[in-house]
């Protein structure tokens, strides 16, 4: 079994990237960044043989999550490198963290087959509403087998599961409106 080694600074840079590329999405908060984190790692572990951050994922109601994420966005805006914007969404309150700097930077900390499945995932992503994606994230073989607060086994990311016909269907659509 694979045991992951957190890797905080790419973790942390991980968070600014993808919140930088969804500052114009109006569906991004933190249900959607825990799933966007969730199936970047999860397909750098499918496709690379090991994730990108190696965050420990665990089966929640909204589907996985890293846990060390609140602990990490605390930190973030605590040493001044992010804000939590909290709004109403429609009926949702929506906490959207906010970059306070440029993070196009960040993507030097990540290979570049990593920054295709970063690019990939987001782009995936970006017209599903925090709702859909995290009904997405209830068609993963690891989410369904693991309980509730139970870490997901990355080796679960090489099983087929609905993510993989929503990114093809995605990335179809996204190619041919070019």
């Amino acid at each position: 079994m694979y045991k992951p080694i957190f890797n905080r600074r790419k973790f942390r840079n991980l968070i600014l990237f993808l919140a930088h590329l969804s500052q114009d999405d109006p569906y991004f908060g933190a249900v959607k960044l825990n799933k966007l984190l969730y199936y970047a790692d999860f397909q750098a572990f499918a496709r690379l043989g090991r994730p990108i951050t190696d965050a420990t994922y665990q089966k929640l109601q909204e589907g996985p999550a890293p846990r060390e994420l609140l602990q990490e966005r605390e930190a973030m805006v605590d040493e001044g490198e992010a804000e939590l914007k909290t709004t109403q969404f429609f009926s949702f309150t929506q906490h959207r963290l906010v970059p306070k700097s440029d993070c196009e930077s960040l993507a030097e900390d990540f290979s570049t087959a990593e920054l295709s499945i970063i690019r990939e995932v987001h782009r995936a992503m970006l017209p599903m509403t925090a709702r859909q994606a995290s009904d997405v994230s209830h068609g993963e073989i690891g989410w369904k087998v693991a309980r509730f607060g139970e870490a997901i086994p990355y080796e679960t990311a090489y099983l087929v599961s609905d993510y993989d016909e929503e990114v093809a269907a995605a990335v179809a659509n996204a190619d041919t409106l070019r």
